[in-house]
């Protein structure tokens, strides 16, 4: 997420995604990084127990 035009592409992909019915939380799961914030790989888990398990 550090490249301003990547983000930006992402945000434009998210506002598709819920105009299509595909919302954040519900059938969306998102992970994000940064160059000095690296994923978290337990949160992760946390997210995928929380709303597939």
């Amino acid at each position: 997420m550090d490249d301003e035009d990547y983000a930006r592409k992402n945000a434009f992909r998210i506002n598709v995604y819920q105009k299509n019915g595909i919302y954040l939380g519900d059938n969306l799961i998102l992970t994000m990084e940064t160059s000095t914030l690296p994923i978290d790989v337990k949160l992760v888990n946390q997210i995928i127990k929380h709303y597939l398990l």
